[in-house]
């Protein structure tokens, strides 16, 4: 079961390859990109419950009672839920965190720090995300442009690197 589980995570790469040979649209590439990523979480969750079980019945033959638990269907779906939806809210928590610091310490550093707009500050980094951050997101940024050669999966090639003038 614990090979399943690292089996059954979709290969985003793999995927888009037929993808390009019919002409999807580029959102599509995305979204399969998304879930993909959704997928290897899954996983994640799903092979350490299977390994946790795997690993107390192999502890029962050798007496290692105290560093395991049985892993029954109520317990695998109290750690999935666990695992999965902590995941997300944890995610959420540390999202809107990084968003109210980075506003905190844009504010306060413009304002008190270097004597200038707060304000202006603020609104000019919340341009310059979503001019970069949302070009980045759908590949299309506007200071590098990247070749989306499917064959190279999440790496990051240099030779397909131009630099926008």
């Amino acid at each position: 079961m614990a090979f399943g589980a690292i089996l059954a995570a979709t290969d985003p790469v793999a995927v888009a390859a037929p993808l390009d040979e019919v002409g999807a649209p580029p959102r599509l590439k995305t979204h399969i990109a998304g879930e993909s990523l959704l997928n290897d979480g899954a996983a994640i969750v799903f092979f350490s419950i299977f390994v946790g079980r795997y690993f107390y019945e192999d502890l029962q033959d050798i007496g290692g009672r105290e560093h395991s638990e049985d892993i029954d269907l109520t317990r695998g779906v109290t750690m999935f839920v666990q695992k999965a939806f902590g995941g997300a809210a944890v995610g959420v928590c540390f999202g809107l965190g990084q968003l109210i610091l980075l506003y905190i310490l844009n504010f306060y550093t413009a304002d008190f720090v270097w004597h200038t707009s707060g304000v202006i500050s603020t609104v000019v980094a919340g341009l310059v995300v979503k001019l970069l951050g949302r070009g980045s997101i759908n590949g299309k940024n506007p200071i590098f442009l990247w070749d989306d050669d499917s064959e190279h999966g999440n790496e990051i090639d240099s030779s397909h690197m131009h630099i926008c003038t």
